[in-house]
This record gives structure tokens, sequence and C-alpha cells, in this order.
């Protein structure tokens, strides 16, 4: 469904001409080729992007492309360039209409705190995931379950697995009250390595399973990205 929408918009984009509609209609086809699992079409996609937004030139579409380019490269493993994208895109991310931007904000400094993560900065790491947080706007449900996931996710990098838990928890109750279902299928995930890890193996197994299964359901395989990972953090604990 959101592909078909897309597609209407990107139609409508071509029409008016307009480049900073061409830039949202392309962000948008990055965003689900992310999302559904397709990386090399992602990049192709973003190098798009970032060509239509400098010729724009706005601070929010340029701060927008950046922060879509952290999760290009960080789902390819490319965490050099996820870094780089992340740096340029500072000059850009306090501006007004790019923290309008729905969820993107948040996403850039969740990304960038695991980016740093993997890259063995964990204070770094930290630093960049209360930025995620403050990012959340307290009167958008999806921000602030996101955010809550997000968090939880790097807890359990950083095996602090009863923080972890009380995160999860949160995100699973706000992103089921609002059906948010990527969110369910994460954070069920993130919950159940959690609570694994705190001795209740049969119960987190199940909710590792549930959260499987709903992303697999809705198509977001890039929930399942963040499954090595957390197997390994769980194998090093």
């Amino acid at each position: 469904e959101t592909i078909a929408a897309t597609e209407r918009a990107a139609a409508l984009a071509e029409r008016s001409g307009t480049l900073g509609d061409l830039v949202d209609s392309v962000v948008s086809k990055c965003v689900i080729a992310i999302a559904s699992g397709d990386q090399p079409a992602a990049s192709v996609l973003a190098d798009q992007a970032l060509d239509l937004a400098v010729r724009e030139g706005s601070p929010a579409h340029l701060g927008g492309v950046h922060a879509l380019y952290i999760g290009v490269r960080y789902y390819r493993g490319d965490l050099a360039a996820a870094e780089e994208h992340f740096t340029a895109g500072l000059a850009f991310f306090q501006d007004p209409g790019f923290r309008q931007l729905l969820f993107r904000p948040v996403i850039a400094f969740i990304l960038a705190s695991w980016n740093a993560w993997l890259l063995g900065r964990a204070d770094v790491a930290r630093d960049r995931m209360a930025q995620a947080m403050a990012a959340a706007d307290p009167n958008n449900p999806f921000d602030l379950a996101f955010s809550e996931t997000g968090a939880a996710t790097l807890r359990v990098y950083l095996r602090e697995y009863e923080r972890a838990e009380a995160l999860a928890t949160q995100a699973l109750a706000r992103s089921a009250d609002y059906q948010f279902p990527d969110v369910v299928a994460w954070s069920r995930v993130v919950l159940g390595i959690a609570r694994t890890q705190r001795g209740r193996a049969s119960e987190g197994a199940a909710l590792i399973r549930q959260g499987i299964g709903v992303a697999l359901e809705s198509g977001r395989r890039v929930a399942l990205a963040h499954l090595p990972p957390f197997l390994c953090a769980t194998k090093m604990s």
C-alpha cells in the first residue's frame, strides 16, 4: 500500500517539476527500499536524492538526505561512510525545517548511535542516543515509540538488559496502542532478547518469534537486520 501511494506521489512530483517535491518523492522511495531490505536499490535512490537536494539547496532537504544516507550506509555495513554523512548532516540537523520532518531527526541520531557502538565508541553512542530521545516530538506517539525502541536496542548492545527491558516494554505498549506494526515487531524482538538475558528464556524466545513474524508479514525486513548483532551481544554475555 505504501509503495502504491509513493508511486502516485512520484507521478505528481514529476508533473509539478518542483525540486522539493522531487526530493521528497525519491526519499520516500529510498525509505521503502531500505525497509523492505533492497539495499542496492536504496543506494541508487539515495544518490538521486542527494543530487536533487544539492540542486534544491534547502537545509531541511539536505539534512533529510544526509539522515537517509546514514541508514543506507549503515545497513550496507559501510560504517565509515555512515559516519561521514552524520558529520556532514550536523550542519543541517538543527534547522527548523528539518526538525519538523516526521521522525527523521530521531532516526538520524539513532542510526548514528548504533554506528558509533559498532565502531567501538560506546560513550559517543550513548550521547547520540540521548540526542535521539531529546529530538522526539512529545506530541508524536510514533516518534516516542521509535526512540524508545532505538534506545532499548542500544541497551541490549551494551548488555544493560534491565534498562533495555523497561524501554522495550514501554515502546511495545505505545506502538500497540497506536498500531505501529514495524515498531511492534522490533520492540518485541528487543524485549525478547532482554528477557532471555534476564533468565526468562521461554518467554523471550516467544517474543522474538512473534516479532519476526510481524516483520515478515508487514514486509519490513530491515527489522531483521538487527538480529545478528543482537545474537552476537547475547553470545558475548
